[in-house]
């Protein structure tokens, strides 16, 4: 199957999937992370805030 083949048939399926009954923001609040607060420096920090968030603590 070809790339473009690929891509029609995938674009095809997402299309035709009937529109989902939650909002986007409740598809992805799981994943912002806005309703958590850290200390420091969270720019300096977020590799490890990210690894702690979706791996897990990863200073044991």
């Amino acid at each position: 199957m070809s790339k473009t083949e690929t891509i029609r048939l995938a674009l095809g399926r997402l299309l035709t999937i009937p529109n989902s009954p939650l909002s986007p923001y409740e598809l992805g609040k799981a994943g912002f992370g806005a309703d958590q607060t850290h200390e420091g420096d969270i720019a300096q920090q977020s590799k490890a805030l990210l690894k702690a968030r979706f791996i897990g603590n990863t200073d044991n």
